[in-house]
């Protein structure tokens, strides 16, 4: 393994999708595990890594981080709207 450009750094990729449960449910019989501290009825924070995490979102809690995105930066939001173009609804 090589060592991290940026050690002690976190990723974290909001996906969202239409039923929290059920993709929980998919990703769980592929052997993914989630972190109860940051999952929850509109999320699943889904462990891919070791500092790495995929944050299933609601499409709803995920309209949030883009009305948020837009508030701080038109730049972050941006990037938020060229992620939903590579993830189809």
């Amino acid at each position: 393994m090589t060592t991290p450009a940026h050690a002690g750094r976190m990723l974290f990729v909001n996906m969202p999708v239409a039923d929290v449960e059920r993709s929980k449910a998919f990703f769980a019989k592929l052997g993914f595990s989630y972190n109860p501290a940051f999952t929850d009825d509109t999320a699943a924070c889904m462990l891919v890594g070791e500092h790495a995490f995929v944050m299933l979102l609601s499409r709803e809690k995920f309209a949030e981080f883009l009305e948020a995105a837009d508030r701080r930066s038109h730049h972050a939001r941006a990037g938020a709207v060229q992620l939903q173009r590579v993830i189809p609804r």
